[in-house]
């Protein structure tokens, strides 16, 4: 009997020392993991304060993103060499670590490259399109804010509309989710507030595409009239191929004034 007790003592013993080891081994992962990503995302973030030209045209939000990207591979490697037991919640604080330390970042540029991101009138802006609305409307987010943006010289089906689906998928598989440059004509906004812009993604002007592609017709906003010349050849010949939403009949209403 003193021998079985004994033999249950050692086994609780054992088994507290067990899990007391992998907690502390799970903790030790932990710190690690966390360790080695903000170093990952502090290298990043530094690299990019000896560019300040870059800062003033990047939003925080964007920047965030940036450094994710930069951290992927990192965090994939330590997850899956290291860390299967590291849950969610921890990824989770991993990420708000980094979003934290490029707040950090930023708050310490002058007040002239860490105020408001959005450039100058005349000037370019840089975001990110965090929702697509319909072929010709999309939320990008500019600095610390997200502005409706209504692609210029151009319109697309309405939700009841035929090919309402098709040219809003058309627009996503563009832009969704990417950085864009937008471009601004003679007007800045239209009487709903939406910015009025040409979008690019790299060198792709996204709504010469949409036009081209048939999901679009040519749609003039006075004053506003940049490309519109070339937009009314590209829907001529996209109509006389049935790209698109041509076949539907949706843009015969023989308008391009809007």
């Amino acid at each position: 009997m003193r021998r079985d007790a004994q033999r249950a003592r050692h086994a609780e013993t054992s088994a507290g020392k067990g899990k007391r080891d992998a907690a502390n081994s799970h903790l030790t992962t932990k710190r690690v993991y966390t360790t080695l990503v903000r170093q990952c995302a502090t290298s990043s973030i530094r690299s990019w304060l000896l560019e300040g030209r870059m800062i003033i045209r990047t939003s925080l939000s964007f920047l965030a993103v940036l450094s994710f990207t930069a951290c992927a591979a990192l965090s994939t490697q330590i997850s899956d060499e290291m860390a299967p037991q590291i849950s969610t919640e921890v990824a989770v604080q991993v990420g708000t670590a980094v979003v934290e330390h490029v707040a950090t970042a930023l708050a310490e540029l002058p007040p002239s490259a860490a105020g408001d991101t959005a450039s100058a009138q005349g000037e370019d802006e840089i975001g990110l399109v965090t929702r697509v609305i319909d072929g010709d409307t999309i939320d990008v987010l500019l600095g610390d804010k997200t502005a409706r943006i209504r692609y210029l010289q151009m319109n697309t089906p309405e939700r009841s509309d035929p090919c309402f689906r098709e040219a809003t998928q058309a627009n996503a598989d563009l832009v969704a989710g990417k950085s864009v440059r937008l471009v601004a004509d003679r007007e800045n906004a239209d009487r709903y507030g939406r910015l009025l812009r040409h979008i690019y993604v790299g060198d792709v002007l996204v709504n010469r595409v949409l036009v081209e592609q048939g999901w679009a017709e040519v749609a003039l906003y006075p004053p506003n009239d940049a490309h519109y010349d070339e937009f009314v050849q590209l829907e001529n010949e996209a109509a006389a191929a049935g790209r698109g939403c041509h076949p539907t009949g949706i843009f015969d209403d023989g308008s391009t004034t809007r």
